[in-house]
């Protein structure tokens, strides 16, 4: 009897053991087994399903990627009753941006001195605009003209936030009475006092017929300050200056930009 009831442990003991469940190792959440067994590591998103991919996020503090192609600046000059010009700017630049307001002579060449006036407009909502007087530019035709550079140009966060890698430009054509002096005058002007200012020091030569060949004749005025037995001064309206020369020792003691006897 003991025999038997022996075997009947073995055969419960050896039934248990090979029915029992195989162990599995622990699963980390949102892992799953790929096709070979192996485990691929999931990040699920509380809203999606397990089998749908996620949609990729852009990394905090970085701006996603924007067209920049949908933004414009516009710019509209228009005379007022006083002879001044205004400039009126338009963007869909969203925010407060600022931009340069250029009133230029147009057509000058690379090397002219600069002829117009400039500054920094600010935009509000998309407009803005400027007055410039024009009592003392030539006449001629003017390029009115903005840019808008994303490097100091956008003032807050919204108009940060829309990506711009660029400038935005626009520009347009008015034609300006101005001083009434003509725009070739004005720039030949211009451009020889530049001249003067940067080749002629003191202590150099005093030769009338060199300067009357570049610049005409001169006309002498009075002397106010000095020997006037010595010192002479010689005014080129031309290119309104006036040159201070030592007549005793034969050379220019100082230049001076219009009519001046000092």
């Amino acid at each position: 009897m003991t025999s038997v009831l022996r075997s009947l442990v073995v055969v419960v003991l050896t039934s248990s053991l090979c029915c029992a469940p195989k162990s599995e190792e622990p699963r980390n959440r949102g892992e799953r087994p790929d096709k070979k067994g192996s485990v691929e590591s999931t990040t699920l998103d509380r809203h999606q399903a397990s089998d749908q991919p996620l949609r990729p996020q852009p990394e905090e503090g970085i701006v996603p990627e924007v067209d920049t192609r949908k933004y414009s600046l516009k710019v509209k000059p228009e005379l007022t009753g006083d002879g001044s010009v205004r400039l009126s700017f338009e963007t869909n630049v969203p925010g407060t941006v600022e931009v340069m307001a250029n009133l230029s002579l147009k057509d000058q060449k690379q090397d002219d001195v600069w002829i117009g006036k400039s500054e920094r407009v600010r935009l509000a909502s998309g407009v803005g605009d400027v007055v410039f007087s024009t009592d003392s530019l030539p006449t001629g035709a003017y390029t009115a003209s903005a840019t808008l550079y994303p490097r100091w140009g956008l003032k807050d966060a919204r108009s940060r936030a829309a990506g711009l890698a660029g400038p935005l430009s626009s520009s347009a054509r008015i034609s300006l009475l101005g001083s009434g002096e003509p725009a070739q005058s004005a720039q030949y002007r211009e451009n020889a006092q530049k001249w003067v200012m940067l080749n002629v020091s003191m202590g150099d030569p005093w030769v009338p017929s060199d300067w009357i060949g570049r610049y005409g004749k001169f006309q002498e005025i009075p002397i106010t300050q000095g020997n006037p037995r010595v010192l002479k001064a010689f005014y080129f309206s031309k290119i309104d200056m006036t040159l201070i020369v030592n007549t005793l020792q034969g050379e220019i003691t100082i230049w001076r930009l219009g009519r001046q006897g000092s």
